[in-house]
């Protein structure tokens, strides 16, 4: 995720968290809860990463899934 296949191109900016879903979210869905933290336990939830650490080449998944995540090629921020 954030780097093309062929790996010769990265994603250029931010990623605040990431959110995998086992079904097509609608527009809705997406407008009513875009900015809200997740509990992990929603239906249909795959995988939640908050990507809160901060440091570090590894993130939580805090669905009911726990398939943590190894992070690459990335820099932590804050804001």
């Amino acid at each position: 995720m954030g780097r093309n296949p062929t790996g010769a191109e990265y994603w250029q900016g931010r990623i605040d968290e990431v959110r995998i879903w086992d079904h097509v979210r609608n527009a809705t869905d997406i407008a009513n809860n875009w900015n809200r933290a997740l509990t992990g336990n929603e239906s249909g939830l795959i995988a939640y990463f908050p990507l809160d650490e901060g440091v570090g080449t590894s993130t939580v998944d805090a669905s009911a899934n726990t398939a943590d995540g190894t992070l690459s090629g990335c820099t932590w921020t804050s804001g």
